[in-house]
């Protein structure tokens, strides 16, 4: 009997310690040979706005009337790069990486039917140190930022006997995003970046050098990358805690914070086309969200959320006269369906489509300030994608670009006036999360 025991004892041991250790090793798996040390390479495309501004050095303008004007409209965007990182620590990297991307942004003249455009920002190349923390198991928040090269040409059509010509500014870039491993040498990242030059453009003119038309090229755009990363030199390996956290099903509620960049047609009494801009201007935007996920299987979530974002947007009214600002925005907010696909179970890579609103009214400053015009909410429609991660089985960190679109005018009430606005946004955002 005290054999028997002693038996029974000894498997019980036997049994606790391998259970113990089947547990200790579902608590740590590797999934990758190296980490996030490498060379990458890859290919990005994306949408921005906040094309840059001009300049008439025209003489005195009227109180609150700004000294240059910011033209733009959003333009689709495209590059490469190549990069090295280097995981100094766990968990934390330092990188850097050099950009080559087209913009294909372009100042457009008060009469459409006198040339294609003034200005144009052809492309930027950039060179960027880059710092990254990783938040969840393969998923890495990075801020970057550094020196940028913007090609700007000038038409014959951006002022009187202007001549037609391109040159190279300096200029600087900086942004932030997340990235997450899609396998051991694939990455797929989601980040917005604001590039401005340092100086204007002023283009000569047949009179002589120089001409009273400037240009300062600026641009905040939204990118999805896909990046290749070489294993490390070292082939150091690497594990990480088990997946997932928990299932994505759930609700939540948080905050973002990011730059919006918005711009938008305009039509006055005193154009004889009836139409002037786009006119642009970026601006701080912050706001909330709060929504719902179901995850479907193992790999699909599908959800519906609701946000709204506040900023200082104030557009002026350009042509014939002074510019002046005359209408502005100081939030705007949408409902819209998501769709996830999940790379890792701890990330989701997701597009978003909905419908809203935005507040506009009539600026303090301008001609229709005071013939009762009264603010109004116009319908709009967005679209976008982003990259999300679970921190913790309750907090949520994502990065997304989100387009908007007005679906109707803002028209003023100014003796039958054509005045009006038709704005359209594009924001680049970080935001983060309490998930239920």
């Amino acid at each position: 009997m005290k054999r028997l025991i002693a038996r029974v004892a000894a498997a019980a041991v036997t049994c606790g310690v391998a259970q113990g250790a089947s547990a200790a090793d579902a608590l740590s798996v590797p999934i990758d040979s190296h980490g996030w040390t490498g060379v990458t390479v890859g290919v990005r495309a994306g949408v921005g706005s906040g094309v840059g501004e001009t300049d008439t050095d025209g003489g005195p303008t009227p109180p609150g009337s700004p000294s240059s004007v910011h033209f733009g409209e959003p333009a689709p965007s495209a590059g490469v790069f190549i990069g090295y990182d280097h995981e100094i620590v766990p968990g934390f990297v330092l990188g850097v990486e050099a950009d080559a991307s087209w913009i294909g942004a372009e100042v457009l003249p008060a009469d459409p039917t006198t040339a294609e455009f003034m200005f144009r920002n052809n492309w930027t190349a950039t060179v960027t140190g880059r710092v990254g923390v990783e938040v969840s198991p393969k998923t890495l928040l990075y801020a970057k930022g550094g020196y940028a090269s913007i090609n700007a040409e000038a038409s014959d059509q951006a002022g009187v006997f202007i001549i037609p010509e391109e040159t190279q500014l300096d200029g600087y870039t900086a942004g932030g995003g997340i990235e997450t491993m899609l396998s051991d040498r694939f990455s797929l990242r989601v980040e917005g970046t604001y590039t401005a030059a340092f100086d204007e453009f002023t283009p000569d003119s047949e009179f002589g050098p120089g001409s009273s038309y400037s240009y300062r090229p600026s641009n905040l755009a939204v990118s999805v990358g896909f990046a290749y990363r070489t294993p490390s030199p070292n082939g150091a390996s690497k594990t990480y805690d088990a997946e997932p956290t928990r299932s994505w099903s759930g609700v939540y509620a948080g905050g973002h914070v990011g730059g919006l960049s918005s711009s938008t047609a305009n039509g006055n009494l005193i154009s004889f086309t009836g139409e002037f801009g786009p006119v642009s201007t970026t601006e701080l935007g912050y706001g909330g969200y709060a929504g719902g996920n179901l995850q479907v299987g193992d790999r699909w979530v599908i959800g519906l959320e609701a946000d709204v974002t506040f900023s200082e947007t104030e557009w002026d009214i350009v042509g014939q006269i002074l510019p002046f600002p005359y209408a502005k925005s100081d939030h705007q907010g949408s409902v819209s369906a998501r769709l996830g696909y999940l790379p890792v179970p701890n990330t989701m890579i997701y597009a978003r489509a909905g419908a809203g609103l935005m507040h506009i009214e009539p600026s303090e400053v301008g001609l229709w300030a005071d013939v009762g015009a009264e603010s109004d909410y116009i319908q709009t429609a967005n679209a976008g994608v982003g990259v999300e991660t679970m921190i913790t089985p309750n907090l949520l960190l994502r990065a997304e670009g989100v387009y908007t679109s007005a679906l109707e005018q803002y028209r003023f009430p100014a003796g039958g006036s054509d005045l009006y606005v038709e704005p359209s946004s594009v924001e680049a955002r970080v935001g983060t999360a309490l998930f239920f």
